[in-house]
């Protein structure tokens, strides 16, 4: 009798070893998980699309900016930043990576040698996290 009270309690230890490891994995794996959302969450980041001029004329100069921000502070050079340019048919122009132009701002300037309406979509990326809004020009003859 001694030996089944004897193997029984093993096999009872043995269980909740198993299930305190259990949990320890459990719990340690959800606060991983709350962390990495936490991160995502609180980093904040920001992209403002503008031009310079709000008025665009066909095969003239325009400048096109981005003003990156984290929690309303400028982003110095550390974001990787791509304009996309998009017909407003869905035909793709294609990319143009912007130069940093200092305070929080990546800029391109170009020229549109069509008439229409165009999309450009700023493609912003810090770490893990990515922005992509949208700006809307017409372009007049």
């Amino acid at each position: 009798m001694d030996e089944s009270k004897n193997g029984f309690r093993v096999r009872s230890r043995k269980m909740r070893f198993l299930i305190l490891l259990i949990g320890c994995l459990l719990i340690l794996g959800g606060c991983t998980a709350k962390e990495e959302a936490k991160t995502s969450k609180t980093i904040g980041l920001d992209v403002a699309v503008t031009s310079i001029p709000k008025q665009i004329q066909l095969l003239k100069p325009v400048k096109i900016t981005a003003l990156v921000t984290i929690n309303g502070a400028e982003v110095n050079e550390k974001a990787e930043v791509e304009f996309e340019l998009i017909k407003k048919n869905g035909a793709q122009i294609g990319f143009v990576t912007p130069e940093y132009i200092g305070d929080g701002k990546y800029q391109i300037e170009t020229i549109f040698d069509e008439e229409g309406e165009y999309q450009i979509v700023s493609h912003v990326s810090i770490g893990n996290v990515h922005e992509m809004p949208i700006f809307e020009i017409k372009v007049l003859p």
